[in-house]
């Protein structure tokens, strides 16, 4: 298939992949889904952000730290580099950078850095001058609950001011209580919500204030 488009290549592999969880059941209940989260579909985001000028947390943890590319993200096995290899290799190639965490031999935790503004969602960001996004970080699942998501922030929030940021910023589902009090215990503090949404196709974007209660 490396003769076709990307683009084609993508909706393969997520056919493909659809195919090989669920069968052409799942096929077809995802194509119904698309087509209701194009009709009408919404996304919450809480956004925080942290001053990095005044940030003063340590690292805790022995771990070891290494950008990756897209080539090592799939030897090392990171599952959206297996599924997607395009997608990673796009954002390799836009300036976005892979955080790699290892203990001892093992990749432990994976984050994504962007410089200028935050990444919510394909085709939605926050930008703010002197700023760095942090996003799509995931902690394999044998070294989670370990605290690991947490220095892997703290590691990745003094990169970025050594790379000139003034001000971090990092999204969270409302709904994922651990990776939120991994964010929050790496200092961050509640910065916006914001609503994704399409109607009939059309992007809406809704933000307001919350707090750490939500």
């Amino acid at each position: 298939m490396s003769f076709l488009p990307d683009s084609v290549r993508r909706f393969w592999r997520h056919v493909e992949l659809n195919l090989r969880e669920g069968g052409t059941r799942q096929v077809i209940h995802k194509v119904f889904w698309r087509a209701g989260q194009w009709i009408r579909s919404e996304s919450d985001y809480l956004v925080y952000r942290l001053d990095a000028a005044s940030y003063s947390r340590t690292p805790s943890l022995n771990l070891t730290e290494r950008a990756l590319s897209d080539v090592e993200l799939e030897k090392l096995g990171y599952f959206k580099s297996l599924l997607f290899p395009e997608s990673m290799r796009d954002r390799v190639a836009s300036g976005m950078v892979c955080h790699g965490f290892f203990a001892g031999d093992e990749l432990a935790n994976v984050g994504w850095v962007t410089s200028g503004y935050l990444e919510l969602e394909p085709g939605e960001r926050i930008y703010e001058d002197s700023s760095a996004g942090i996003f799509d970080c995931f902690t394999v699942p044998a070294h989670r609950s370990k605290g690991i998501y947490t220095d892997a922030l703290v590691r990745m929030i003094h990169g970025a001011r050594g790379n000139g940021a003034r001000t971090v910023l990092i999204a969270v589902a409302p709904d994922n209580y651990a990776s939120i009090k991994a964010i929050e215990r790496a200092g961050f503090e509640p910065h916006r919500r914001i609503t994704l949404g399409r109607r009939f196709g059309a992007r809406v974007r809704v933000e307001r204030a919350f707090s750490s209660g939500r």
